[in-house]
């Protein structure tokens, strides 16, 4: 992901959109994450913390309430050398499911 990439910058209207899910009950911190995610890419924590302006707990627990509630869904992917694997984050969605915030 290039660092001037449009998908990897937060936006006004993202932060509009991130206020509707926290108006619904969606923690502030993970409803940014989740309108990030919406964007139908996969992210590492670490782009999330970059883009949403957060730390990295704070991206952690927003994370585990997304992934608590089937939204999100972890991947490991192995790193291109042969470190530890690198975890991306996609937005879950399931057909059966309707998405419902609550």
């Amino acid at each position: 992901m290039g660092g001037g990439d449009i998908y990897l910058q937060f936006f006004r209207g993202d932060e509009e959109i991130a206020e509707l899910f926290t108006d619904i009950g969606v923690k502030r911190h993970a409803a940014r994450v989740l309108v990030l995610l919406l964007r139908d890419i996969d992210l590492t924590s670490r782009e999330m913390e970059r883009v949403c302006d957060l730390r990295h707990p704070e991206v952690s627990i927003a994370l585990s309430d997304l992934i608590d509630r089937k939204w999100v869904k972890k991947v490991s992917q192995k790193a291109e050398n042969k470190g530890r694997p690198v975890l991306i984050y996609h937005l879950q969605i399931e057909d059966t499911v309707p998405f419902y915030p609550c």
